[in-house]
């Protein structure tokens, strides 16, 4: 049970800080970033990757799905529209890298037969 209890405080502060930086991102009104705020960037993110480093796979996966979708709808601040096409966009996006990947994986199929 605190193994359960660990790993939701976990995946809960993972989200929680992915959110904070997102919202930090978005709100900011700075068109260049100074190279201290690139500096703290870098740091930050790998705070959070050395945090990341003991949570599962398949929690880090749902994670960033849930961030994902957090940052889409941009907490119901987002016209629908709006969030419709950047879901859309992502999906083919998706799409597009899984058709690369089964060409490649098709292609280097094919040679082999080919030998």
């Amino acid at each position: 049970m605190k193994q359960f209890v660990k790993a939701i405080s976990i995946k809960t502060a993972i989200v929680g800080l992915c959110c904070a930086a997102l919202a930090a991102c978005s709100t900011s009104k700075e068109k260049h970033p100074s190279s201290d705020s690139e500096y703290r960037l870098k740091e930050d993110r790998s705070h959070l990757d050395e945090l990341r480093k003991d949570v599962p796979e398949d929690v880090k996966e749902k994670n960033d799905e849930t961030a994902y979708i957090l940052n889409l709808m941009n907490e119901g601040k987002t016209e629908p529209n709006d969030v419709s096409s950047r879901f859309n966009t992502g999906v083919r996006k998706k799409r597009d890298l899984f058709a690369k990947e089964e060409q490649q994986k098709t292609r280097y199929l094919q040679s082999r037969r080919k030998k």
